[in-house]
């Protein structure tokens, strides 16, 4: 089978009429939350110890990000003066409050580089206009 026929077979047993649609997911074996916004191959970069980007091979545009540590992470960015409410309702959290804490607990660091605050700022507007939001469960509870 050549891999013009074999990309044929796989196209065909995907259903028709199921659009792509972004999601978000919590891991809590991995501990990580992982999002996409689009279909499309990417590549990944990282950002720091607790992001890594996905960017889409066609558009270059970010099209989604992996977030590791994020029991570790929540309670710690929730509670550092970051004048911003982590809204968790029924055990779910809005991404985009999750990025802009983390941006703005980044960027009270002397050392944080103004391009990773930038791709900060790009997640935190992806997972707006996408509305992702994604159940952390029990997690929750340390935060709070």
């Amino acid at each position: 089978m050549t891999n013009e026929e074999f990309q044929k077979l796989v196209v065909s047993k995907v259903p028709v009429g199921h659009a792509f649609r972004p999601m978000s997911i919590y891991d809590p074996d991995d501990d990580t939350i992982e999002f996409l916004t689009s279909n499309e191959s990417y590549r990944v970069e990282r950002v720091d110890s607790l992001v890594t980007v996905y960017y889409g091979r066609e558009t270059k545009e970010i099209i989604g990000s992996l977030i590791k540590g994020v029991s570790k992470s929540l309670p710690k960015i929730a509670g550092e003066g970051t004048d911003l409410w982590l809204e968790i309702r029924s055990g779910r959290i809005r991404l985009v409050h999750f990025f802009q804490a983390i941006r703005k607990h980044c960027s009270k660091k002397k050392t944080a580089k103004p391009t990773i605050l930038i791709v900060y700022e790009k997640l935190e507007q992806l997972a707006e206009v996408n509305s992702l939001e994604t159940d952390i469960g029990n997690l929750s509870e340390s935060v709070a």
